[in-house]
Formats: structure tokens, C-alpha cells, sequence
């Protein structure tokens, strides 16, 4: 019989024990849980640039340029430092580059821009994308915090020039008439020539 109870106790006792355990366990990770540990933990003072794609015309004309520039605007409320800006065009074969798509900034302050703009001449007809152009800055300048950037990317249609209608080939067209109009007189007046031979001769 007190065999009996000291197994109970012995058990009672474990029960406590394990419950214990359980609730510390519980309450552990109820805090990292929490769904305001990391809107907490994020540091949301820093630097964060836009960057925008454009061209001046999106139907280019087969042999023409056009003109991409690109905007860098500091949206954030820290200053970006060792600014890097990268835009490489696909297709180099399609594409004749005029002017720089990699460019570097030692740092651009809050609501700073940075602008620039480059040519590029089309060589094949077709539809074809810029893809976007990427940008990679700090949060200092010990360059702690890494931060990247992409601009949008633009569709263009490269078409074949119109038909050439310019005066020279007028000319090419009028003077071939007149070639034809004095061959066709001659060959009337060959014709004409018998006919009014003969009928001179009859009178």
C-alpha cells in the first residue's frame, strides 16, 4: 500500500514537472512569435534610390537613334553612397551604343537626382526590350549595408525606312518618258513617212 502511494506521488510529482517545462517552452517562443518582433527589429532609416527608363520615341525607324535616359532619384532619408549604375544593353549586334551605361556616384542625398542620357542606333528590324538597368549602392561609406536597385524596362518597334520619293528619282522617272515619247515620234513619223510619199506622187 505505501508502495502504491509512493509511486503516485512519484508520478504526481513528474506530472508538475513536465507541465513546468511545457510553460516555459510555450512562453519562449510565444515572444518570438510575437508579430511585432521584426516590424521592430527592421531599421527603416536608409537610403532608397528610383530609377526610371525612358526613350524619346519607341517606333524607330530602320539606320536612326534614339535616346534612353535614365533618371536616379533618392526617395529615401540617408544618403547613398558608392553608387553604382549598371545598364547593359542585349543584343550588341542589334544595338550600337553611343555614350556611357555604367556610371558611378560617390554618394546622392535625399531627395537628390542624378540624370544622364546615351544613343543607341538600331541595325535589324524588329520588336526588342530594354531590360531593366540595375543600380547597386551603400547605406555608408564603409559600405555596410548593400542595397539594390532596377528601373522599369521599355518596348521598342524598329520599322523599315518609307519609300524614297525624293526629286532624283523624279528626275529618273521624267526623263525616261521623254526617252520614250521621242522614240515613240520617231516611230510614228517612219510609219507616216511612206504613206505621205506615196501620195505626193499620186497628185
Amino acid at each position: 500500500m505505501k508502495q502504491g502511494r509512493k509511486i503516485l506521488l512519484i508520478a504526481f510529482i513528474l506530472a508538475i514537472c513536465i507541465s513546468s517545462i511545457n510553460l516555459c517552452s510555450i512562453g519562449i517562443f510565444s515572444s518570438q512569435a510575437d508579430p511585432n518582433y521584426n516590424i521592430r527589429s527592421i531599421n527603416t532609416d536608409y537610403p532608397r534610390l528610383l530609377v526610371t527608363k525612358v526613350v524619346d520615341k519607341s517606333e524607330i525607324v530602320l539606320g536612326n537613334s534614339f535616346t534612353v535616359t535614365i533618371t536616379i532619384y533618392n526617395f529615401g532619408n540617408k544618403t547613398a553612397y558608392n553608387v553604382t549604375f549598371i545598364d547593359q544593353i542585349s543584343n550588341p549586334w542589334i544595338f550600337n551604343i553611343s555614350g556611357l551605361t555604367q556610371l558611378s556616384y560617390g554618394q546622392i542625398n535625399p531627395n537628390d537626382t542624378r540624370q544622364f542620357s546615351y544613343l543607341v542606333q538600331v541595325k535589324l528590324v524588329g520588336k526588342y526590350t530594354l531590360y531593366s538597368a540595375k543600380v547597386e549602392y551603400y547605406s555608408s561609406e564603409i559600405e555596410s549595408s548593400k542595397f539594390q536597385s532596377f528601373s522599369n524596362e521599355v518596348d521598342i518597334e524598329v520599322i523599315e525606312p518609307p519609300a524614297d520619293f525624293s526629286l532624283s528619282n523624279y528626275n529618273v522617272v521624267i526623263t525616261f518618258l521623254i526617252i520614250l515619247f521621242i522614240l515613240d515620234s520617231l516611230l510614228i513619223i517612219r510609219l507616216i513617212t511612206p504613206i505621205l510619199n506615196r501620195r505626193l506622187k499620186q497628185e
